[in-house]
């Protein structure tokens, strides 16, 4: 199984058999289990804005290690050069997809266990809501790169679609790692500040919707912030993690930060 805390970068995203393309700056904190994503444009005429972000529970699907999903066998039979289209299940039946290639390589020696099914239960996300689960089968490629494969809502083309997401993890890095949520956002208001080593992400959202974040790095001259996104919002509270993580911080306590309490979910060293 997948390391429990990671950070991690998209390299290309590929829709219904496409050549791959990546047009996001993406940050993704796995930290025992939960996730915080931030994927903003790179280019094009909507360069700066966000393109997606999450925060979530990652939750590996029982049985998922039993052997290939069908979408992943699709995705292999197509590296054969065979046509697929089938029934995708995700929890319901959607429409038949037909998938007319796909770059993932087969490597038909690598365990079941090997190609593990991960499903993020979003808290917060700033895409519309969707009746498709957010879930993929992973597959370690021979550099170390990781490939995502499944089935999402493609906001492009307004249709459902198999994709595969090529995914590099940041180099192990010594440091602290946490997660933070608020507690008691005004209306519901929900927002949540994580970070690995030397990468950092705030992550919020207001009873209306309207979005709240941010991405820290550090670097020699300490930390600097990447990306703010709607920092006056009213829901912003999102104060950045102080450095060190308090050694006295522990799972599940309640800490005091920015004038406001959070819940420690997860925290530890590396």
């Amino acid at each position: 199984m997948t390391s429990p805390v990671r950070a991690s970068t998209r390299i290309s995203i590929a829709w219904s058999g496409a050549e791959g393309y990546e047009d996001t700056d993406t940050l993704v904190l796995t930290i025992n289990g939960w996730s915080l994503d931030l994927r903003v444009y790179s280019g094009g005429p909507h360069k700066g804005e966000v393109e997606w972000a999450t925060v979530g529970n990652v939750i590996e699907l029982e049985g998922s290690t039993d052997g290939a999903s069908g979408v992943l066998r699709s995705f292999l039979m197509c590296r054969r050069g065979v046509i697929a289209s089938r029934v995708v299940e995700w929890g319901r039946s959607h429409t038949d997809i037909t998938i007319t290639r796909s770059s993932i390589p087969a490597d038909s020696s690598s365990s079941p266990a090997d190609k593990p099914m991960l499903r993020w239960d979003h808290i917060i996300d700033t895409h519309p809501p969707s009746s498709v689960p957010d879930q993929g089968t992973f597959i370690t490629l021979p550099n170390g790169d990781v490939s995502e494969v499944g089935v999402m809502h493609n906001l492009a083309t307004g249709q459902t679609e198999p994709y595969e997401e090529v995914w590099r993890r940041f180099p192990r890095e010594v440091g602290d790692y946490c997660v933070l949520e608020r507690l008691g956002g005004d209306r519901g208001a929900k927002a949540f500040v994580g970070r690995i080593g030397s990468r950092a992400l705030g992550l919020g959202m207001d009873a209306d919707g309207v979005f709240t974040g941010w991405r820290e790095e550090k670097g020699g001259s300490g930390w600097r912030r990447v990306y703010e996104f709607n920092g006056n919002n009213g829901n912003a509270g999102l104060q950045s993690l102080p450095d060190p993580i308090p050694a006295e911080w522990k799972e599940g306590q309640e800490v005091e930060l920015g004038g406001a309490t959070w819940n420690v979910r997860t925290v530890g060293k590396l």
